[in-house]
């Protein structure tokens, strides 16, 4: 009975090794049975869909003597996108992005008038480069530029009377994001990934365009916004 007992456990053990060693060195990398994410390989490319929601400082001369946190509270958006990226290494990649999105100011005011709301609209695109600092962890940042769509906005109180005319304006943006991988990438790029990203931005928009029957003569300054973002990364 011992014996059968000890041929057993030798039985058993040998087919363990054997099982783990086919996983290790037989499988392909992409079939890993492991999970969880992996650091990228050279020459991979992959892309992504990213949504994000935003908070933005507004700041800045508006033209007329006041500023633009004078007239606007801070902003609430998202941002919907994509990006697609090449790696150069394990560890560094590059690729560019495309954005766009929503930004609705709460209008201010006081003694019986307020302003509207003012809603915004950017497009942008441009380059991004991305470390990995490990398979979950990474930084990504960005310089981005494209237009940026200015809603209307009137005087509440003074019958509507129009303040800022709907207008088109060139718009830039710099920023970076941390992201963090969750265990649901069972292989390499492309299988689907899933990633939160915390970001900070600073984007700068040009004026838009005062209306001049209200305010003849006067030139709208930049728009300046620090923004802090919360989002999604899906990668694939």
């Amino acid at each position: 009975m011992k014996t059968l007992i000890a041929l057993g456990v030798l039985v058993s053990a040998a087919s363990g090794a054997a099982a783990q060693e086919f996983q290790s060195s037989s499988l392909p990398a992409r079939m890993d049975l492991r999970g969880g994410p992996r650091m990228p390989t050279a020459g991979e490319c992959e892309g992504s869909l990213d949504l994000y929601f935003r908070y933005s400082m507004i700041s800045g001369n508006e033209g007329t003597g006041g500023k633009w946190n004078e007239d606007f509270a801070d902003g609430l958006g998202f941002r919907v996108g994509g990006s697609g990226e090449y790696h150069v290494s394990e560890r560094w990649s590059v690729g560019g992005c495309l954005t766009t999105g929503v930004d609705v100011f709460r209008g201010k005011g006081g003694g019986g008038v307020s302003l509207d709301d003012w809603v915004v609209a950017p497009i942008m695109a441009g380059p991004m480069i991305k470390v990995y600092f490990s398979p979950e962890l990474y930084a990504e940042g960005h310089a981005i530029a494209g237009v940026v769509r200015y809603g209307s906005v009137g005087a509440k109180g003074l019958g509507g009377l129009p303040l800022i005319d709907e207008s088109w304006a060139l718009a830039w943006e710099v920023g970076a994001h941390i992201g963090y991988k969750f265990d649901v990438d069972h292989g390499k790029a492309p299988t689907p990934q899933l990633a939160i990203q915390f970001g900070i931005d600073y984007e700068r928009w040009n004026g838009p365009k005062f209306n001049q029957s209200t305010l003849p003569g006067a030139s709208a300054r930049a728009v300046q916004n620090i923004t802090f973002d919360f989002g999604v990364w899906l990668g694939f």
